[in-house]
């Protein structure tokens, strides 16, 4: 017997199954199984960046095999083929030269796929089984989104444009640009988190940013030469991308990755310039696009150049910025000026975003304790509630739908002129299916009203209504329709 050749075979059957996943008592125990099965008794010891097998040959030497261990991921296909193999093994007791070749089938048997496809498939997976259990039956965002009309179809590219220069504006596009440039195939041994991350949230990002150009953009923006950048949605996504930046820029660049990054960030900076010409404040709906929307929100108030002008000059300001801070970042100069710039940026960001959000939506006070009141008074009264505010995004929907707990049917009156079903001036519940924008469909179970919460400027037809006893909020009446079937409007 080939003892040289038995001992390479065990530590090999141990070293796949370490590199599929294995656990090291199941790595141990198989070898030992393994060599047992041939009379030898053996010593092994397994971690998880090694393997050592030891034993004593029929002639007293000691034959000892050392593996290095690199990093792995979890192959269950390869630990069922690799423990059945092992089973075989210990059951028929082959020669050694045989052993060896069933190894070497079973390797070869084992699929490997390809990293993006791995990713890709595990996201699709994540998503459909979200889809059919959490969310099933609750439709798509974006007022039920569908497929997209000729028109849609034309104006997407641009979406698709625009949405990618924002996102990669809206995360500093150093964070985005150099993981892109050094993207590479994992090296066998190698630490694939340097390669597999990096993918991960590029794949992540590009997915992202189709998807809002797909359900968003071209359904809110059509035809617009000024998009909104609903960038927000991938915010999450800056931190990893930082970690993987930093990790990048521990190693001096190559000349290789140094000119493909100069090559990306010259392409970013002439596509922003010349495809985002009309986009200005108001578009960066991100965090970290404060600055850029500060900057040219007050584009209209300098002198001699049009906004539009003055929009120019500031995207060509940034793109010329990005630029000086690639160079600066190749040559690894000023890192933690950079650092603290980048730190005081995201303060005074979000510093920005919570004053904005403060001002949009805190209620005083007073008119939250109103509110409580009157969700006090709903919760007395029988019959369906039907809440009429004016808009979807109107403030007094905020207020009721955050202070209100009884179940009322919402239907704003921008949405029932849109759809056309106060074309006579009256709603009539018995025949029309109505419904709120968001989510798009219609209430199933909505064939009265009994009681009528309208909103000032709701210009409502009180001839059938009875103005109720209960205490609403400023801005806000609650009627007993004294025809439950129909509502009526006036003008």
């Amino acid at each position: 017997m080939d003892y040289y050749l038995l001992a390479d075979f065990a530590a090999q059957i141990g070293y796949r199954l370490a590199m599929a996943g294995a656990e090291t008592f199941r790595v141990e125990d198989t070898i030992r199984r393994v060599l047992h099965a041939y009379g030898l008794e053996c010593e092994v010891f397994a971690i998880p960046n090694s393997l050592t097998v030891s034993f004593e040959a029929a002639n007293g030497k000691p034959l000892t095999i050392l593996k290095r261990i690199g990093y792995h991921g979890n192959d269950l296909e390869a630990l069922e083929q690799l423990n059945a193999l092992s089973r075989r093994i210990c059951l028929e007791k082959p020669e050694v030269e045989t052993a060896v070749l069933w190894l070497k089938e079973t390797v070869a048997r084992c699929r490997v796929y390809r990293l993006s496809a791995s990713l890709l498939g595990s996201f699709l997976v994540c998503f459909l089984l979200a889809k059919a259990t959490l969310f099933r039956g609750l439709g798509n965002s974006y007022n039920q989104t569908g497929w997209l009309t000729a028109e849609q179809w034309r104006f997407l590219p641009f979406a698709l444009v625009c949405d990618a220069l924002f996102a990669v504006l809206a995360f500093w596009v150093f964070p985005v640009l150099l993981p892109l440039c050094g993207l590479h195939r994992p090296r066998r041994g190698s630490d694939a988190r340097r390669t597999q991350l990096p993918l991960f949230l590029l794949l992540s990002l590009g997915i992202g940013v189709a998807v809002i150009a797909w359900s968003i953009t071209v359904r809110e923006d059509l035809g617009s030469p000024s998009p909104r950048q609903h960038t927000r949605y991938l915010e999450p996504l800056l931190i990893p991308l930082l970690a993987v930046t930093l990790d990048t820029l521990d190693e001096k660049l190559t000349k290789t990755r140094r000119r493909i990054l100069a090559v990306l960030t010259i392409a970013w900076g002439v596509l922003f310039v010349a495809v985002c010409r009309a986009i200005g404040a108001g578009a960066g709906d991100n965090t970290l696009l404060q600055w850029f929307d500060f900057a040219a929100d007050r584009t209209d108030r300098l002198p001699v150049l049009g906004q539009g002008a003055w929009l120019a000059v500031w995207r060509a300001v940034i793109a010329v910025g990005v630029a000086v801070l690639g160079v600066l970042l190749v040559r690894r100069k000023g890192r933690r000026v950079l650092a603290g710039a980048a730190l005081v940026l995201c303060v005074l960001c979000y510093a920005g975003e919570w004053r904005i959000n403060r001002w949009t939506y805190e209620i005083p006070a007073g008119t939250a304790q109103q509110a409580s009141a009157l969700n006090d008074a709903l919760a007395e009264l029988d019959g369906k509630i039907l809440f009429i505010p004016c808009g979807v995004r109107q403030r007094d929907s905020q207020l009721i739908e955050t202070y209100v707990a009884r179940d009322v049917y919402i239907v704003e009156y921008e949405t029932l002129l849109q759809n056309g079903a106060l074309a006579d001036g009256v709603l009539d519940l018995t025949a029309e299916a109505v419904g709120p924008e968001y989510p798009g469909k219609a209430y199933t179970d909505l064939d009265a009203a009994d009681w009528v919460l309208a909103a000032d400027g709701v210009p409502v037809d009180t001839s059938a209504l009875e103005k109720a006893d209960a205490a609403c909020p400023a801005g806000y009446v609650l009627y007993k329709n004294l025809d439950a079937q129909c509502v009526r409007f006036l003008g």
